[in-house]
């Protein structure tokens, strides 16, 4: 994966993308995944399920912000 990227702003929608190189053949939940938590210190994380605010497309997985939301995201890798 990518170096850390940042959150992007598009007519108000905010979402982050992380691009992993094309040789990559980790699978989204057991490989990688996209965890949001509300505080940074001491919060839990918990994992977001692909296809409502996690999108994979070619070799981008991108998170979208729930509207009004102040979660913090990240993306952990444990796998290939």
């Amino acid at each position: 994966f990518t170096a850390t990227p940042g959150v992007t702003d598009t007519a108000g929608v905010l979402s982050v993308t992380w691009t992993h190189a094309a040789d990559y053949t980790g699978v989204y939940g057991t490989d990688f995944v996209v965890e949001t938590s509300t505080s940074l210190e001491g919060g839990s994380w918990t994992p977001e399920a692909e296809g409502v605010n996690v999108t994979i497309t070619g070799d981008d997985v991108k998170f979208t912000f729930p509207a009004g939301s102040l979660n913090f995201a990240r993306l952990k890798v444990t796998g290939p």
